[in-house]
């Protein structure tokens, strides 16, 4: 177990290395090789929890940690402009959502919901009027402002 864990932090400070987050919490423009590399690292780090799991079904905390930090890696990484990117996107933050969940991690469901209803509206948006949006786009500011604050840069964002 502890060789799976050191390798696991290794992959994670990788991970965080690729992809660079900002100091706003948004990632940096990444090149097509680097997105590959985060998918890779990912991926590699997904198939190492899973043969924790199986091994050794009760966990330590920060494995599960780890586990939500790569969906929600992930969930940046494919958020973008295209529909399939939004729901690639949505997929990886409800998986976010229900690791921060079971671990009680109340900021880490916050942030989840936050961007998937920034994801939602994303790839929704083909299919409704300006009206719609405005009201969707309305609610969302109203829920991120409550609960991240109206200084928060994913708030500011959507104004």
């Amino acid at each position: 177990l502890l060789i799976l864990l050191q390798q696991l932090s290794a992959l994670d400070r990788k991970l965080a290395a690729l992809q660079r987050m900002g100091s706003s919490g948004r990632c940096c423009f990444i090149t097509a090789f680097r997105k590959e590399g985060v998918a890779q690292t990912a991926n590699k780090m997904l198939s190492i929890i899973e043969q924790m799991t199986t091994k050794y079904p009760l966990l330590p905390r920060e494995v599960l940690q780890t586990e939500a930090r790569v969906y929600y890696r992930l969930g940046m990484l494919a958020k973008g402009n295209t529909k399939k990117g939004a729901k690639i996107a949505v997929v990886c933050f409800e998986i976010y959502r229900d690791i921060s969940e079971a671990i009680g991690y109340t900021k880490g469901v916050t942030v989840a919901e936050v961007n998937i209803a920034l994801a939602k509206s994303r790839y929704k948006r083909g299919s409704k009027v300006n009206g719609e949006l405005l009201e969707q786009d309305q609610k969302t500011y109203e829920q991120l402002s409550k609960t991240l604050g109206k200084e928060n840069t994913e708030t500011i964002r959507l104004v």
